[in-house]
């Protein structure tokens, strides 16, 4: 889900509850291990149970869980997967929350007592190093929560801070696995009223940031670049976008009055020189230029920060938009057009999805829309080369939702989900083959191995 749906489910709960959220979503990359020789590995939840297998062959091993998977309601679990591939977090949608380890099959309940009712999201996430696990427990149903970690050496739990802002808050670990970024207080956006942003360290030092929801830690952890709504409607936000000092300081403010339909607060992989979003940033957090225009919106960056991916965006427009491929220097490659999208008036677009290989590969899915005669364009899937070769599309079966998980086995694969089945493309051939079917769910239920690199050493 992007960052501008979960404005639109913060707007929901601000109408339904009196103080709502947006719950943060857009991950940032981590150190990942390699682990040389050993096949990639999905893990998917099917039935009510959590299943591990490979993506070359053999069958699927059940994983031992707390509690099921799935509940009444069709309401399935979340899953979080350690960056060094051997723990799982679990939740039950319900504020219990434990913890498999994938190598003995140990479980640790953490979090034993759920919520009864008004229960916000489950926000929980691993430390880059994969020792601690981060997570938010609510005392009483509501938007307070308290911030805890777990220690996966001594097994022990530890209180960092009270008054989390339960609906919108989720963890934003340091690459260093030192510090937390958390938003505190009242969210209301019927009042206009909106969290601070605080950072605590494991040793309980904190530092207040400011007004702000959203959070995200520059490579090197010195600067915090920072999301501040000024006011929110029914789909998007007004709000500055703006970088601090991690220690505290004199904010620089990137953009005032920005739409969250265009803000996707990301930094680029590489420290010089810095980028947030889409300005390019001296030392010390002050813009030197703009990456993506005033209808362009970040999507990712490569792992290496040589290329970003960035689309053209008219949101309330039948216009079609564009993917490119571009440097940080300027030089881009248009990679797909879609046709005129008649939208859906009042609310935006559907968007690309961008997911990079370990090569010089890129994957990206097509947004789905309705054409102007009303005939819904579904999601594609293609592949192609960064140097702007021919896209070959992915022969998947027609789906309603498409997700691609990433690439497996030194690139030679794509791993994707389609509605409830999870396919392998095989690049060789080009033909897909199925690995699962009967997924739960046809939107995050299945995860691809996090040990897998992210790109070929330099």
């Amino acid at each position: 889900m992007s960052r501008s749906s979960m404005m639109v489910v913060a707007a929901v709960l601000a109408i339904v509850v009196v103080a709502a959220a947006t719950y943060p979503t857009l991950a940032r990359s981590s150190p990942r291990a390699v682990q040389a020789g050993v096949p990639a590995r999905i893990l998917y939840i099917a039935g009510s149970h959590l299943w591990v297998r490979s993506v070359d062959s053999g069958p699927a091993r059940r994983v031992s869980t707390p509690w099921p998977m799935t509940r009444a309601g069709g309401v399935v679990a979340d899953v979080k997967w350690s960056p060094d591939g051997r723990r799982v977090a679990v939740d039950d949608g319900r504020g219990r929350l434990g913890m498999v380890n994938l190598i003995t099959g140990r479980l640790t309940v953490l979090v034993g007592r759920g919520c009864a009712s008004d229960c916000s999201l489950p926000a929980y996430a691993w430390s880059p190093n994969s020792r601690y696990l981060a997570f938010l427990q609510s005392p009483t149903s509501g938007q307070r929560a308290v911030l805890k970690s777990w220690d996966s050496v001594s097994g022990r739990i530890r209180v960092l801070m009270s008054d989390v802002s339960a609906y919108v808050a989720y963890p934003e670990w340091s690459h260093d696995s030192t510090r937390i970024a958390v938003p505190t207080g009242t969210f209301d956006t019927i009042k206009n009223v909106y969290p601070n942003l605080v950072t605590v360290a494991l040793h309980g030092r904190m530092v207040q940031l400011g007004k702000g929801t959203d959070a995200r830690w520059s490579p090197d952890d010195r600067l915090v670049g920072i999301i501040r709504p000024n006011t929110c409607g029914a789909n998007t936000c007004d709000e500055d976008v703006v970088v601090e000092p991690a220690g505290g300081g004199t904010a620089v403010v990137l953009k005032r009055h920005s739409s969250s339909l265009f803000d996707n607060p990301i930094w680029s992989p590489q420290t010089r020189p810095y980028t947030f979003d889409r300005w390019q940033l001296g030392p010390y957090g002050h813009p030197e230029r703009r990456l993506a225009g005033a209808h362009q919106i970040v999507l990712s960056w490569r792992s290496d920060g040589t290329r970003l991916a960035l689309q053209t965006y008219y949101p309330y427009q039948s216009t079609p938009d564009s993917l490119y491929i571009t440097t940080p220097s300027g030089t881009s490659t248009r990679l797909a057009t879609d046709g005129r999208n008649q939208g859906c008036g009042a609310c935006s677009k559907d968007v690309y999805t961008v997911t990079w290989s370990r090569t010089q590969l890129v994957a990206w899915t097509t947004p789905t829309y309705p054409t102007p005669n009303n005939v819904t364009i579904p999601s594609r899937v293609f592949v192609s080369s960064l140097n702007g070769a021919t896209p070959v599309r992915v022969p998947l079966p027609g789906a309603s939702l498409v997700t691609i998980l990433g690439f497996a086995d030194h690139d030679h694969v794509l791993v994707l989900q389609a509605d409830k089945v999870i396919y392998a493309y095989h690049k060789s051939t080009g033909s897909v083959s199925t690995l699962v079917r009967g997924v739960s769910n046809p939107y995050a239920t299945a995860f691809l191995d996090p040990t897998i690199p992210s790109h070929d050493a330099p």
